[in-house]
C-alpha cells in the first residue's frame, strides 16, 4: 500500500522584503518629476529645431520644406471647402552675371531686397517662401485670379520703386521676373500650380527681351508640357 499523502508543508516563515530593491514614494515622485522636466525640455528643443527648418537662414522667409508642406495643406483645404487658391512666383534673372558684375555683396543686396519685398509688403495671410537660390514664391490662400493679379501688380510696382525698398547701387538693371498661377482654373495639382507660375516667369522674361529688342519674335506662352 502506498503511504498516505500528507498535508502540504506550511511556510512558517516569510522572508522580509529587501527595502533596498524598492524605491520609496518620495524617490518615485522625484523620478517622475525629472522625467517630465526632461520631456518638456525635449519638446522645446524639438519645436526650436522645427522652427529653424521652416525658415531660410539667409532671408528669414519660409524654407522650401515649409513651402512644399504648406502648399499641399492649402491645396487640400481649398479643394475641401471650394475656396480659391493662387500662387505668385518671382526669380532673379541672370544671377551668374549679377555676381560677376557686383560680387557677393551685390548678390546679398538683391536677396535682401527680395526678402524685404515679400516679408514686409505681402498680406498677413500670405505665405512668402524662398524655394531656390534665386527663386521665391508666395502662397495666396482664399485668393482668386483678380485678387492675385492685384497682388502681383502691387509687388512689381514696389520692386521698381526705389523709395519703398533698399536701393541697389550700380545694379539698376537687375531684373526680377514675376509669375502667377491659379489653382483648379489652370492647375490641377500643386506641382502643376508651381510649374505654371514658373512658366509665367519665363514669359515675363521673354516680354522684357521683346521690349528691349522689338524685332525679336512675338512673345508666346511657353508650356512645360510641350517640353516634356
Amino acid at each position: 500500500m502506498s503511504e498516505p499523502v500528507g498535508e502540504p508543508q506550511r511556510i512558517s516563515h516569510v522572508q522580509p522584503l529587501d527595502a533596498g530593491r524598492y524605491r520609496s514614494d518620495v524617490d518615485t515622485a522625484a523620478l517622475i518629476a525629472q522625467l517630465q522636466a526632461d520631456n518638456q525640455r525635449l519638446q522645446r528643443e524639438c519645436r526650436r529645431l522645427t522652427a529653424l527648418s521652416e525658415r531660410d537662414p539667409v532671408t528669414q522667409l519660409f524654407s522650401r520644406r515649409h513651402f512644399d508642406e504648406r502648399l499641399r495643406y492649402e491645396w487640400n483645404r481649398a479643394e475641401r471647402f471650394w475656396t480659391p487658391l493662387s500662387l505668385l512666383a518671382l526669380a532673379v534673372d541672370d544671377p551668374v552675371g549679377l555676381v560677376d558684375r557686383g560680387g557677393e555683396g551685390a548678390a546679398r543686396a538683391v536677396l535682401g531686397r527680395c526678402a524685404h519685398l515679400l516679408r514686409d509688403h505681402c498680406r498677413d495671410v500670405d505665405i512668402p517662401c524662398r524655394i531656390g537660390d534665386w527663386e521665391f514664391a508666395v502662397i495666396l490662400p482664399a485668393t482668386n485670379r483678380t485678387a492675385a493679379e492685384a497682388e502681383l501688380s502691387h509687388l512689381r510696382r514696389l520692386w521698381r520703386a526705389t523709395d519703398e525698398l533698399p536701393a541697389l547701387p550700380q545694379l539698376d538693371d537687375v531684373f526680377v521676373g514675376f509669375g502667377m498661377a491659379v489653382a483648379f482654373d489652370e492647375a490641377q495639382t500643386p506641382l502643376e500650380l508651381l510649374m505654371l507660375a514658373d512658366e509665367a516667369i519665363l514669359l515675363d522674361r521673354r516680354r522684357r527681351d521683346h521690349d528691349r529688342a522689338p524685332t525679336t519674335p512675338a512673345v508666346a506662352r511657353p508650356t512645360w508640357t510641350d517640353a516634356a
